[in-house]
C-alpha cells in the first residue's frame, strides 16, 4: 500500500483485539493486490438505532489507480462485521483487477500463425504455441478466405466462454522465429 492506512474508530474504543484483526484483513487484502494506493476504514457503533442491542458500522474505503472501491456493512457481531466487509472488498479488487486486466491485454497486439483452417474457423498459434480460436467475424475487413494455414498474422487476443480468442485478426509482415532455429 503505498499510503499509511486510516483507521477510525467512532462512539467506540480502539482495542489491541481489534486492531489486530483489522491488520490482519489489510494483509489479506495487499496479497490481491500491490496496486492498493490508500485505504480508509471507519468502524462504528451507532448511534440512535431503533435496533435493540449495539449494531456496529464498517465502511472501508480503497484507493486503487483510476477508482475508488468502497463497501459498508452493518451487524451486531463487529468481528464478523469487519471480515465481511473486508470480503466484499477483495471481491471488488479482484473484479477490478481483471478487468484492468482485461483491458490491458485489448490493447496488446499478438503474432501467430495460422494452424488450423476448418469452414469458417480457424486456430492460430503464437510463438509460445499457445492456440487462439477465430472466426470469420474476426477476421479485419472480412478477408477470411483470404487466409491460408502458414499465413503470419496479427491479432487482438480476449478471454472467451472456451480459452482464448483472437479477434481483428489480419495478415502481418512480422516475422515469427521457430522454435527450432532458437534452440542452437
Amino acid at each position: 500500500m503505498q499510503q499509511e492506512p486510516i483507521i477510525e474508530f467512532r462512539h467506540l474504543e480502539r482495542t489491541d483485539a481489534l486492531t489486530n484483526h483489522i491488520n490482519l484483513n489489510l494483509k489479506r487484502l495487499e496479497h490481491f493486490s500491490s496496486h492498493i494506493i490508500s485505504c480508509h476504514i471507519v468502524i462504528e457503533l451507532e448511534q440512535n438505532s431503533q435496533h435493540k442491542g449495539k449494531l456496529f458500522r464498517v465502511n472501508i474505503t480503497l484507493g486503487v489507480p483510476g477508482k475508488n472501491l468502497v463497501a459498508h456493512q452493518h451487524d451486531e457481531d463487529l468481528y464478523a462485521l469487519i471480515k465481511n466487509t473486508f470480503d466484499i472488498v477483495e471481491l471488488q479488487i479482484k473484479e477490478h483487477t481483471q478487468q484492468s486486466h482485461q483491458q490491458h491485454q485489448r490493447n496488446l497486439i499478438f503474432h501467430g500463425k495460422i494452424v488450423r483452417m476448418i469452414d469458417d474457423f480457424g486456430f492460430i498459434e503464437d510463438q509460445s504455441g499457445e492456440e487462439f480460436y477465430f472466426n470469420d467475424k474476426s477476421v479485419h475487413h472480412d478477408q477470411f478466405h483470404d487466409l491460408n494455414i502458414g499465413d503470419t498474422v496479427e491479432f487482438h487476443e480476449f478471454l472467451g466462454d472456451k480459452g482464448p480468442q483472437a479477434q481483428h485478426v489480419k495478415r502481418s509482415n512480422y516475422y515469427l522465429n521457430e522454435v527450432s532455429q532458437q534452440a542452437n
